[in-house]
């Protein structure tokens, strides 16, 4: 069930529109001392709860940490999600200065990831 007022708009993030399979865009982010705040608009109806991830590489490129979850924890699935419908999502991450972050939506069932429109399957965003 959904209720309550709609979610508002994050302030002070790094503005990106990165959108994935055309469904999902990935409005902007921020880095925080407990890990990363990333936001995301509906842009058409969601048939499938994609999962998030989150993957921190160090400078030589290698996986150092990772954080795999449906949006808010699991606790909002991106099926029930309104077109137009924003949706802030906190992810609590160790992140070293330095490093670089990958981040995408992919379907647990499958394995599949939802793609950009130019094929990648994530999105890098540095971390200064």
């Amino acid at each position: 069930l959904k209720g309550g007022p709609p979610a508002r708009p994050v302030a002070g993030l790094s503005p990106l529109g990165a959108a994935f399979g055309g469904t999902l865009r990935l409005d902007g982010y921020a880095i925080t001392a407990h890990g990363l705040t990333l936001q995301w608009t509906c842009l058409a109806a969601v048939g499938t709860d994609y999962t998030v991830f989150v993957h921190v590489l160090d400078a030589a490129g290698h996986l150092i940490a990772q954080h795999d979850s449906g949006p808010l924890g699991g606790r909002y699935p991106t099926s029930l999600w309104a077109v137009g419908e924003t949706v802030p999502d906190q992810v609590s991450l160790a992140i070293p200065p330095g490093s670089q972050l990958q981040v995408g939506l992919y379907d647990v069932a499958t394995g599949r990831r939802l793609t950009l429109s130019a094929g990648a399957d994530h999105v890098d965003l540095p971390v200064l």
